[in-house]
């Protein structure tokens, strides 16, 4: 075999964060276009519903007066809408849509930020490796999203809306799964509805906690599709000694990751953190 033929054949080298990059506060995939004209008309009604929703001062308001005060069609404001839950700057309870309160971030929380970067790097490294270039996160649980505090990517993962310090929700992603199954009470910290984001999202509760029960037994969660469509992602929860609960991921495109082989590395790995001379 030639040098030439052995380097195609190497798993491209990663890069932190690899991703869609972002504008702003909004995710480059919610606004990008082929004409800058799109885009801006795109982020010209975004900021109109986030006008609407700024002037209700916390109060929920439903979809059909958002989109009445907001001169936008229905369709638009519940495209639009889903975009800003996704970024974290708009929450919905039962009586309808609000600008999320803000929360402490991951990054001014003690040892969960930087410390447990630094020494989950090299597990993810070598996951990335096993897995052949799967996409690696690392997450921990905020409220009903997970927030990301690493990624770990290369030039032949596929490309996900995530990216480090940003959210996800948490009942239709494996890292959420994963660590929604550690709680005494799961299904407390989601919404009153759990938002349909592809056809195989999971939006009924009680469906969603006997899969919880199947990954508390098996330490494993499976994302199936839930949450990107085409996407597959498997996912396992952990502790390491002075650090919160979190969980480490793996996501590939349907058909490309074997989920069995996946869980095994993962927990290969995870137990590989547990060994002496990792808990110093």
């Amino acid at each position: 075999m030639t040098q030439r033929t052995a380097d195609r054949n190497e798993t491209p080298r990663p890069t932190l964060q690899v991703g869609l990059g972002s504008v702003g506060t909004l995710p480059v995939a919610a606004v990008t276009t082929e004409k800058e004209g799109a885009t801006t008309r795109l982020l010209s009604r975004i900021f109109r519903l986030l006008d609407v929703l700024a002037e209700r001062s916390g109060s929920p308001i439903g979809l059909s007066e958002l989109a009445k005060r907001a001169e936008l069609p229905m369709s638009t404001t519940h495209r639009l809408v889903r975009i800003l839950m996704i970024t974290d700057k708009v929450e919905r309870g039962p009586s309808g849509y609000r600008l999320r309160r803000p929360t402490q971030r991951t990054d001014d929380l003690p040892d969960t930020s930087s410390s447990l970067r630094d020494r989950m790097l090299p597990a993810m490294l070598d996951l990335y490796e096993k897995t052949q270039g799967a996409a690696v996160h690392l997450a921990v649980l905020d409220g009903s999203k997970v927030r990301y505090l690493e990624k770990l990517a290369g030039r032949g993962s596929i490309r996900l809306p995530s990216r480090r310090g940003g959210v996800a929700p948490a009942h239709c992603t494996a890292l959420g799964k994963a660590l929604l199954a550690g709680l005494a009470e799961p299904l407390a910290s989601l919404d009153a509805a759990l938002c349909r984001f592809t056809p195989a999202t999971i939006t009924t509760k009680a469906v969603l906690a006997a899969e919880l029960a199947e990954v508390r037994q098996s330490g494993i969660a499976v994302d199936r599709g839930e949450f990107v469509t085409g996407v597959t992602c498997v996912a396992a929860p952990f502790r390491l000694p002075g650090q919160r609960q979190a969980a480490v991921s793996v996501s590939s495109a349907v058909g490309r990751l074997d989920t069995r082989m996946a869980g095994q590395h993962i927990r290969r790995i995870l137990s590989a953190l547990s060994a002496p001379e990792h808990l110093r």
